[in-house]
């Protein structure tokens, strides 16, 4: 496939960190190519499952190809395999919180590692599944408010 050029970037939609944007784009094309170099054999798998496999294949050798050990990316896939087959049933506490703001305070400082920048991606997705649960609501209010409202309609109902 052709690269075609970017369009120009104006300083508003400057990258953050020009390394990294260099790191995707460079990602992307050894996934392209390495995917490219891997169909033959892909395609005459016999099973989705092999062809899956063989294009994960591809993806690791991208990573490593970008600079990545095969240490940093056991450890990725672990993470990534955890996050998808092991969902965190911990509630969300004033621990997870704190450290939350404090990887958020570190990244707006730009002193945060890849290791902390991943920490902060998982507590963001936790904190989020959270905040959308019904245990999250502050509820105990409106109890107090319903319980109140329904002592008055049984007091304004009994005849006394």
């Amino acid at each position: 496939m052709p690269n075609e050029k970017q369009p120009e970037r104006t300083d508003e939609s400057a990258p953050v960190n020009a390394e990294l944007t260099d790191l995707a784009s460079k990602f992307a094309s050894l996934m392209e190519s390495n995917f490219i170099a891997e169909l033959p054999d892909a395609a005459s798998q016999e099973s989705m499952g092999d062809f899956r496999r063989q294009m994960m294949s591809s993806f690791i050798t991208s990573m490593c190809d970008t600079g990545a050990t095969e240490a940093e990316v056991a450890a990725l896939l672990q993470s990534a395999l955890n996050r998808l087959l092991v969902p965190t049933h911990e509630p969300w506490s004033d621990v997870k919180n704190e450290r939350h703001a404090n990887l958020i305070d570190r990244s707006i400082q730009g002193t945060l590692s890849s290791d902390e920048a991943f920490e902060l991606d998982q507590l963001t997705a936790e904190m989020r599944r959270h905040c959308e649960t019904e245990e999250a609501m502050p509820t105990r209010g409106a109890r107090k408010l319903h319980e109140y409202l329904s002592g008055l309609d049984e007091s304004a109902s009994d005849p006394d």
